[in-house]
């Protein structure tokens, strides 16, 4: 925009600067690790359960699925709940809490 300015002597023609504005970043979702995304996606698909049951029954080893080297799923039967628990996740996402035992 251009205004004329007087400062006592002869007019002088001045531009205002553009207002500037502060770019404000969009917050994006970070995807909450869990038990059996074995990708990192944020997802718990088909084939990382099918991962996950192959290493239950030693088919697989836990390098297949690093999502799976949790140390509270170590022990065999209690990775077979974090499998289950993983069949939760891949129904209803990883952000899921699960419910008080």
């Amino acid at each position: 925009m251009l205004w004329l300015l007087h400062g006592g002597a002869a007019p002088v023609l001045a531009q205002t600067p553009a207002p500037t504005f502060a770019s404000t970043p969009i917050p994006t979702r970070t995807p909450v690790p869990c038990f059996g995304d074995c990708d990192s996606d944020g997802a718990v698909t088909i084939d990382e359960l099918i991962i996950l049951v192959n290493i239950a029954l030693g088919n697989a080893f836990v390098d297949a699925c690093p999502a799976a080297a949790e140390d509270s799923c170590s022990d065999l039967l209690i990775f077979v709940t974090c499998v289950i628990n993983a069949v939760n996740t891949a129904l209803y996402g990883c952000a899921i809490t699960p419910a008080p035992a």
